[in-house]
């Protein structure tokens, strides 16, 4: 797919740039085409060597154009073509409305997909180092399968600076749960703060607006805010506060800080999104500095791109292997990832610090895009020589009175010219207007920056050009070749040489068509499917409060004053991530199996089979009365039991590492079994998960929840529940959210893409069904003469619809035939994300059909009905 892009570029170059410019502009953009291709993979590199032609050759099409105005005005009849244009199209209204909607609906399609590829395109790339920054991978290695990960463990950092010279700058950040922020009387709750080196603003090109890049975190009681938190705590008049950098503020009303640093908040094309920017220190203390157990700690190094190839995979595992006590149990290796490969490139590596997207879906979305402008501009051409053939009289007359042969193309030209100039303005104005809608669906910030207006101005020059020539060249040659008396003849008259040429394109159309339904049908069915399957525990009815220290003595002081609420049935605590959202990956030592095995960790307490429904199939839960039980216990579920091979698995000795040290966390029994529930979402299968109580280490963190099921109306629950949250712990904000919707969040990207795609979908209907109406108009006036004469025969009018309606229909079966298959294989492709999915069945293909037939009966039935309703003489008076 990407070497035919490249080639139809590459043609289009050759074509357009004149032959002595070409060697020199071919060879600069092919040479940075492979140093790309190299750096950041051909995808991306072939997608911007096509955005830099239509850059290159819009040029061109400037010089172009001013050279046909200078033409015209050497043959001095630019006010008298103008003139007749406008004449012509206001002559024919439903042709000119019809083209102009259907490719202004085209045009302004492919420029707002096109700048929302190219604002992805664009991600990290503000850097001025960005093509020397990478960031350091995890690749692990377990039973067979690979994992990636996004983060790394604390102390790879002084280790890979004093290993590795090349190595220029190296700085860590690691995401933290958000925090309350507190100036005198103004508090706001933060979730974007990120923990972070000292080296981390000198290494990435954040602007500071105020303070010293190399000074602000050198030190663990300083803080670095943006502009967006500097409005919130000191009002839109901040650069007036006096003495702003050394103010001291409060995280979570216990630890102070003093600002050494406001920074321009990050752009929407930074994959490293903060508001706040604090040390390690007082967050974590020491403790992480001998600790290889926690890989979530990102690493960034700044190294020449030649030199970079010494930090192979290779010399990086065996640099890994001398160091990391892990190594051999986890079968580690690092990887670095260039900066711009990052936000297209991380679909496969887990602990993102932002979603990302894969090339391959923005590839999908530009050639839609492409597909669309392809199916508004074949109707316009389709269109404009069905027009052109009514009017073989006209040019007939033009050419019996003295016109020449150039003076009629020039006439077609300009009128295509013009029709195609109002519809680009048009298609600009309403770009311009859509992208903050745009920005509302895909949740991002396309912003319209120097490069992007000068790429919509050369698309809108290249574009003008390419479709005037393309639908006013066919009708100006072939009738301006005519001889008058042959255009003129009634019987001669000009042939409809171009209905089969028309036929292919409405057959193009329709599979556009065809193929777009098809996909918004499975892309709705899965997504249908994905929030209704039963994951095995109850999620509705669920709400979760964060934020509260594990360690904290009014844990137990909450829980029991919610669990006194009328509408609260049951309470639990859970450490991390809530079952569905996915958790901790542990190493674990199974009784009987020989090698170590991995699994999912669930951290919870004496309640948690109550409040999610778990059923336990055998054994028992925890319970408060065994003592044993918040040492020695844990519960599995099925496939757990069956990874580790046990068919009895009660009473089997189990033990995992954990606990930021190389030391058993817990060694204990397993209790009981419950039935396979899905721990994280359903791109991945079902796992094995262990249960058990948080160990004294889990409980000195912060990301505790309390789980509560209710009944009853929301509102007066969130009111109930923060009021008796602040009467028991004031050092924290009250945090909720609803389990059911936690679960359908991690469906977000793909639910934005659901939308996007049926926008398009929807404008390449309506695009099609436009060009539909228009050519049925055309092909009834063309044989009301037959029409008249069958109706003079006895033909009734439903056998006048069906004559004209079949031609279509029989179109659109045939699309069918190759749109369908060629579907089917794309749809597949996005479906093998999920590792739970539905089968397209029989209505996900009657479906598009009924869709295109509907669209199909209500452009052509105005005109099939008129046509067949008409008086036969009125058609045949002439003759």
């Amino acid at each position: 797919m990407f070497h035919l892009l490249q080639q139809v570029a590459t043609k289009w170059l050759r074509w357009v740039i004149p032959n002595h410019q070409l060697e020199v502009i071919e060879g600069d953009l092919m040479e940075a085409l492979e140093i790309r291709k190299q750096r950041i993979g051909p995808g991306r590199a072939v997608v911007i060597f096509i955005f830099e032609v239509l850059l290159t050759t819009k040029r061109l099409a400037l010089k172009t154009i001013i050279q046909f105005y200078k033409t015209l005005k050497q043959q001095r009849m630019n006010s008298h073509y103008l003139k007749m244009a406008i004449r012509s199209l206001r002559r024919n209204r439903s042709y000119t409305i019809i083209n102009t909607l259907g490719l202004t609906l085209g045009v302004t399609t492919f420029l707002v997909i096109s700048l929302f590829c190219y604002h992805q395109l664009s991600y990290d790339n503000f850097h001025d180092n960005a093509d020397e920054i990478f960031r350091v991978t995890e690749k692990s290695t377990i039973d067979g399968v690979t994992h990636k990960f996004a983060g790394t463990q604390y102390p790879l950092k002084p280790l890979l600076q004093q290993n590795y010279a090349e190595i220029n700058r190296i700085a860590r950040i690691h995401r933290i749960q958000p925090r309350l922020v507190t100036f005198e009387d103004k508090n706001t709750l933060e979730s974007k703060v990120l923990l972070a080196d000292n080296s981390f603003l000198e290494l990435f090109d954040f602007e500071l607006l105020l303070g010293d890049a190399k000074s602000c975190l050198d030190s663990q009681d300083k803080i670095v805010i943006t502009d967006r938190i500097a409005e919130k705590l000191f009002g839109t008049d901040w650069r007036n506060f006096p003495d702003i950098i050394g103010t001291t503020i409060e995280i979570d009303k216990k630890l102070k800080f003093g600002i050494a640093g406001i920074a321009l908040a990050p752009p929407s094309n930074s994959h490293l999104d903060f508001d706040i920017l604090m040390p390690f220190g007082p967050i974590y203390g020491n403790w992480l500095e001998s600790s290889w157990n926690f890989p979530s700690f990102h690493t960034y190094v700044e190294v020449g791109t030649n030199e970079a190839t010494g930090l192979t995979p290779d010399a990086l595992s065996h640099f890994l292997k001398d160091h990391d006590p892990n190594f051999d149990r986890n079968k580690r290796e690092l990887e670095l990832q260039p900066l711009a490969d990052i936000h297209l490139g991380s679909t496969d590596i887990r602990g993102a610090l932002k979603p990302g997207r894969s090339y391959d879906q923005i590839l999908m979305f530009f050639a839609i895009a492409v597909l669309i402008l392809v199916v508004a501009s074949t109707n316009y051409i389709n269109l404009a020589t069905a027009q052109a053939s009514k009017r073989a009289k006209e040019v007939g007359l033009r050419k019996a009175i003295g016109a020449k042969k150039d003076q009629v193309m020039w006439q077609f030209l300009v009128e295509t010219s013009v029709l195609t100039l109002v519809s680009l303005f048009s298609s600009l104005v309403v770009a311009y207007m859509l992208i903050p809608e745009l920005n509302r669906i895909i949740g991002e910030e396309v912003v319209l920056d120097p490069v992007s207006e000068l790429y919509l101005l050369g698309f809108g020059l290249a574009f003008w050009l390419l479709l005037s020539l393309l639908a006013g060249f066919y009708p100006a040659i072939y009738l301006a070749g005519y001889k008058p008396e042959s255009l003129l003849s009634s019987s001669k008259g000009y042939k409809n040489v171009s209905f089969r040429m028309r036929q292919v394109l409405v057959l193009f159309q329709f599979m556009i068509s065809l193929g777009l339904v098809f996909g918004v049908a499975v892309v709705y069915f899965q997504m249908d499917y994905l929030k209704n399957k039963d994951l095995g525990f109850n999620q509705s009815g669920t709400i979760v409060m964060h934020g509260l220290p594990i360690h904290s003595k009014n844990y137990w002081n909450i829980k029991s004053a919610l669990e006194q609420n009328s509408f609260i049935e049951k309470a639990t605590f859970c450490y991390g991530e809530l079952p569905g959202l996915g958790g901790f990956n542990l190493r674990g030592i199974a009784e009987g199996k020989d090698e170590e095995v991995k699994f999912g960790m669930l951290y919870a307490d004496y309640d948690i089979f109550d409040v999610y429904g778990f059923e336990i199939i055998q054994g028992r839960g925890f319970s408060i009365d065994m003592q044993t039980d918040s040492s020695k216990a844990f519960v599995i579920n099925q496939t757990a039991a069956d990874v580790f091979g046990w068919k009895e698995p009660i009473g089997k000795q189990f033990k995992y590492y954990g606990g930021g040290t190389n030391s058993i966390a817990k060694d204990g029994r397993v209790i009981g079994v419950v039935r396979d529930f899905h721990h994280g979402p359903l791109t991945e299968a079902v796992g094995a998960v262990v249960i058990t109580l948080p160990t004294p280490v889990v409980q000195n963190f912060r990301n505790g929840k309390i789980a509560a099921r209710f009944s009853g109306n929301s509102q007066r629950v969130i009111e109930t529940l923060e009021a008796q949250w602040k009467t028991y712990e004031q050092s924290s904000p009250f945090q909720f959210s609803f389990l059911e919707q936690d679960l359908q969040r991690q469906y977000l990207q793909e639910e934005k893409f659901a939308k996007v795609l049926n926008y398009m979908a929807a404008i390449a209907i309506m695009v099609a069904g436009l060009g539909l109406y228009g050519l049925a108009s055309f092909v009834c006036n063309s044989r009301e003469k037959e029409i008249g004469i069958r109706k003079v025969l006895g033909a009734n009018v439903s056998s006048v619809v069906i004559m004209i309606s079949r031609s279509f229909l029989g179109i659109i079966l045939f699309a069918a035939l190759i749109a369908f298959p060629l579907s089917t294989i794309l749809t597949n492709q996005w479906l093998q994300n999920f590792a739970y999915k539905f089968t397209p069945g029989l209505q996900e293909y009657l479906l598009p059909l009924a869709v295109v037939f509907l669209i199909t009966a209500i452009s052509i039935g105005y005109h099939t009905l008129k046509a067949a309703l008409g008086d036969p003489v009125n058609r045949l008076r002439n003759e």
